[in-house]
């Protein structure tokens, strides 16, 4: 563990949320500092008093800085974790979510995620001939067909499966599900020790246990050097590649059906044994060479893990979103190359690469076979899985990549999301990622990462809408200093509009419903929270807001200068309402997604318009802000004139939508 915290300090673990966050405040800062030292310089020329500017820069400046993104920020956040706990994903750094719904590659594992983590062992193929094992899951009931046939060989794999298991297994009377402390082939193991002998736990008393070697995806098998009555008894459970080759009873028959297994999807372990005596081995390499040579051949132990259901369904979700599923497993490419082609990530057998073939490659090479197909990489150690996801981010791609095991932990770490198993994951892979499912299910990752969608464009809409507000302040306000007219609006109007459409209005924004469709428009991963296309949108809509603001106060400020600033006000307001509403959504009209259909958004807008009224009629306010009573065809005239950008927009999303669906 030491040895893996040493290797994940030195990884990138910057969120592209973090970085589209940076980029938009080099912008803000750019542009603010370019438009005061603008408006200071015009304002010097025009005659206006160093005071003035400094106040009215101030303001500007205090109102563009995004005080109030943070707690927006930590709304979405914090409500899109609420939904996804109660669909048993439990949130761990917020700023995480939003980077799944933009995610490019999901690295998986196979088992416990895309299958149904229930291992049982079906089948034993021993002397030459495959024995069928009943029973369901992980219930000890069942037998062994023509166990008395075949009894000895039976025995003594029990009597490996049992040494070799480290598992805690428990079943929850009211809930009728078993929970598996451990590794659940293990598990499969013990299982099938108990049905073969019911009394094991009882005959393993006999055997004193001398060393062992846990299993390590780096040699793929678990041994254990035993004593039983003064004679020593190994056992070596593992995977078929590495223990076959080490028995010297290794025949072609064995091969048959070991084929013959991996092509039914079956995982497959291999029992052994050994009599050699160990005791001059003093370290791990000189009982690991124990196991390499001399080993007598048990039986073959295939295990079934069915995949979960529905996930064709999810696996084309994914593909229609663009999203490159990549599955990383240990299991034999046939065991892999099954599961995948049952649940619909690959149709054929060209995009298999194992993890020997995978260390011959050089980055470009594993980029070129890979391109934007799903793949499957079979016989995958940590090292390689880690290695896939830095190339996949050297690209620019936004990855998620889900583990279970402590060898899981730099992949995880390198990844744009990491997502542990909360019911088999390791205690240091769920301290180490971002997200865990606490039901291990593929079919939640879904819905993270539709979650993680919905808060990405709840993130855009809500800065769009902060950029045209502060701009449109910041624009009537350079038009008045470059015509050397008196400013049409005050600081502590100013600062007053900030707080009430910046303050209520982009919060009610951050609490805008899911929208049915919100990830078929603007599908491309490659959308930033800040682009040019927010860039446009924020001049297309601020500047008629600011021109007809400045319009209104040059039409009035010759006869009533206090009239002019209080209408202008009133209408920039305005304009900020309508604003909220454009921002709603990108694409889709707000009559098709209902004007009152987010609670919050109308509850702030009545506050403002409360608010409106106390300023323009209450005398302490009149005395504050500079501002005078209004007539009721003021209002109208504000109402209309502000209505404008809502009118432009909706033509604008209407003709969008008529060349989406054409």
């Amino acid at each position: 563990m030491g040895k893996i915290h040493t290797s994940i300090e030195t990884i990138d673990t910057n969120t592209p949320l973090k970085q589209d966050l940076e980029t938009l405040s080099h912008w803000i800062l750019i542009f603010i500092i370019g438009m005061c030292a603008s408006l200071f310089f015009i304002g010097l020329a025009t005659g206006k008093s160093l005071i003035e500017l400094t106040v009215m820069l101030t303001a500007l400046f205090i109102c563009v800085v995004p005080e109030g993104l943070p707690v927006v920020l930590t709304i979405i956040f914090i409500s899109g974790a609420y939904k996804m706990a109660h669909r048993n994903v439990l949130v761990k750094r917020l700023k995480a979510i939003e980077a799944l719904g933009r995610i490019d590659v999901i690295i998986t594992d196979k088992t416990g995620t895309l299958t149904r983590n229930e291992m049982m062992i079906n089948s034993i193929f021993v002397h030459d001939t495959p024995l069928t094992v009943s029973g369901s899951g992980y219930f000890t009931q069942g037998s062994i067909e023509r166990y008395h046939e075949y009894q000895t060989t039976l025995d003594r794999i029990a009597l490996a499966c049992a040494l070799l298991n480290d598992t805690q297994i428990t079943f929850d009377e009211q809930s009728q599900l078993f929970t598996i402390k451990g590794n659940p082939t293990q598990a499969a193991g013990f299982i099938l020790a108990q049905k073969i002998n019911p009394n094991i736990l009882n005959t393993l008393q006999d055997f004193t246990i001398n060393y062992k070697i846990p299993f390590d995806a780096a040699y793929r098998y678990t041994a254990i050097f035993c004593t039983q009555k003064a004679k020593s008894v190994n056992f070596i459970l593992g995977a078929p590649e590495v223990i076959l080759p080490a028995c010297f009873n290794y025949t072609a028959a064995i091969q048959q059906q070991l084929d013959l297994y991996l092509a039914q999807g079956y995982r497959i372990i291999v029992a052994a044994q050994s009599f050699q005596d160990p005791h001059q081995s003093k370290n791990l390499g000189e009982y690991q060479t124990l196991v390499q040579s001399n080993l007598e051949f048990l039986g073959l132990l295939a295990i079934s893990d069915e995949p979960r259901e529905n996930l064709s369904k999810v696996v084309d979700q994914l593909s229609q979103e663009q999203i490159q599923i990549i599955m990383a497993t240990g299991d034999h490419q046939q065991t892999a190359l099954s599961i995948a082609q049952k649940i619909g990530i690959l149709q054929d057998n060209d995009h298999l690469i194992t993890g020997a073939e995978f260390q011959k490659l050089n980055d470009l090479q594993v980029l070129e076979q890979l391109k934007n197909n799903n793949f499957v990489c079979a016989r995958f150690l940590p090292q390689d899985k880690l290695r896939l996801v830095q190339i996949l981010r050297s690209q620019g791609k936004i990855v998620a990549t889900t583990g279970d095991g402590i060898n899981d932990v730099p992949a995880l770490v390198a990844s744009d999301v990491s997502i542990a198993m909360g019911g088999i994951g390791t205690q240091l892979t769920k301290e180490s990622a971002d997200i865990i499912l606490m039901h291990d299910s593929f079919e939640n990752i879904i819905y993270a990462i539709h979650q993680g969608k919905a808060m990405f464009y709840a993130l855009r809409r809500t800065i769009l809408y902060f950029l045209i507000s502060n701009a449109s302040e910041v624009f009537i306000v350079f038009f008045a200093l470059a015509l050397s007219l008196p400013l049409p609006l005050l600081p502590s109007q100013i600062l007053l509009l900030n707080l009430m459409t910046d303050g209520f209005l982009d919060a009610a924004l951050a609490m805008e419903p899911t929208h049915a469709n919100h990830h078929k428009m603007n599908s491309k991963k490659q959308l930033k929270i800040f682009d040019s296309t927010i860039m446009y949108k924020t001049l297309y809509l601020s500047l008629p807001a600011s021109l007809i603001s400045f319009a209104v106060f040059i039409n009035l400020y010759q006869t009533d200068l206090a009239v002019a600033r209080t209408l202008a006000f009133i209408t920039l307001t305005m304009f900020q309402w309508f604003n909220a509403l454009n921002c709603r959504s990108e694409n889709q009209s707000v009559f098709h997604l209902g004007l009152f259909s987010n609670f919050w958004l109308s509850m702030a807008t009545c506050a403002i318009f409360i608010l409106q009224l106390l300023i323009v009629y209450n005398p302490l306010m009149h005395y504050i802000f500079k501002t005078v009573p209004l007539t009721l065809s003021h209002w109208g005239y504000a109402a209309i004139l502000s209505s404008f950008i809502f009118i432009i927009e909706e033509l604008r999303k209407y003709f969008v939508q008529r060349f989406y669906r054409s």
